[in-house]
């Protein structure tokens, strides 16, 4: 049996609003093992960093809530865990990359300072001038330049790649990062200072046996960093996989337009790059059956009644009527 650092069992997310009640996570599962990588992909609005904050308890108390589930860390359910308790385990034992850096850093702190105060947060025993030193290093562990220069400005003073590198700092200099929740942690980073994080996430995972669940719009980091993938569609799981089984045979009609969809270098200068027709679908206006039929090409009279269960074909579990008969 696997040593599994987390379970996400049926998570369900409202949210409430002035035109009624939407579900962007609808009774999602999966699961990752002690140092390995899970990669959730999907397009924008498919529910993939409302999962991530759901983990870490922070919907927004005023306009959602995780209305169903289980989310077993280390075998104890975060649900039921007191706010003292939940923080205990926030940034020490799960860290998080945030998707927007401008938002994520103080503007009235400085760079050192907001890097710093995550250290001492928790290691009660670390002296100022210790934290000081750690800061610096993780700094150029990350990437930035002259980090001693660095720690005394303000985050309006840097570009977006170096305030998401501050903010990638941050998740990785407290604690001791027994899962590392990375929310899109190279946008924004050019290809050198984009390989230098995945090494550094690499690293993190090899030799301190940490799990990380990423989530990326890059395929190009999925099939670099993943062990396995989760592919989301508005608001639910439609394939999981292996990354290399995935990769090679892509058994639902999303995950195959998603692939299709990148640039390949043998394509001619006048042939158009694939696109998925369509958008996701409005959370308060579902589709009757499959969330994915109004944009699937293979989709028939099935596909409009009645929502697909999982099934599991060839390794990968998968969230549509192709497969019926493939899992008998």
């Amino acid at each position: 049996m696997e040593d599994k650092v987390l379970e996400v069992k049926n998570l369900t997310t409202v949210f409430s609003g002035k035109t009624g009640t939407v579900t962007a996570v609808d009774g999602i599962s999966f699961s990752i093992d002690r140092g390995s990588c899970l990669c959730i992909v999907g397009e924008s609005g498919c529910g993939k960093s409302v999962t991530a904050l759901s983990i870490l308890r922070l919907i927004p108390r005023n306009s959602g809530e995780i209305a169903g589930g289980e989310i077993l860390f280390d075998g104890k359910n975060l649900l039921k865990m007191s706010p003292d308790e939940i923080r205990k385990i926030r940034g020490n034992r799960i860290s998080m990359i945030f998707q927007d850096s401008m938002t994520g850093l103080n503007p009235v702190m400085t760079v050192g300072k907001q890097v710093v105060e995550a250290i001492r947060i928790h290691d009660k025993d670390i002296t100022k001038e210790e934290a000081a030193e750690k800061a610096v290093k993780i700094l150029s562990d990350v990437g930035i330049p002259s980090p001693e220069l660095r720690m005394k400005e303000y985050p309006h003073q840097l570009s977006g790649g170096m305030r998401q590198r501050v903010m990638i700092a941050m998740a990785l200099s407290a604690g001791h990062n027994e899962l590392l929740i990375a929310d899109e942690p190279t946008t924004a980073l050019d290809v050198t200072i984009q390989a230098q994080i995945l090494s550094l996430m690499r690293k993190l995972k090899e030799e301190k046996g940490s799990s990380i669940m990423m989530i990326t719009h890059d395929m190009g980091v999925v099939a670099e960093m993943a062990d396995y993938v989760l592919v989301m569609y508005a608001g639910k799981e439609m394939e999981y996989a292996d990354v290399s089984s995935l990769f090679s045979n892509p058994l639902h009609p999303y995950t195959d337009g998603l692939l299709k969809s990148i640039p390949r270098l043998s394509q001619s200068s006048d042939e158009e790059l694939y696109t998925i027709h369509g958008n996701v679908p409005d959370l308060s206006h579902m589709p009757a059956g499959c969330r994915f039929s109004t944009r699937c090409p293979y989709a028939k009279g099935k596909c409009f009644e009645t929502e697909p269960p999982f099934f599991s074909v060839e390794g990968h579990h998968v969230r549509c009527w192709k497969y019926e008969e493939a899992e008998k």
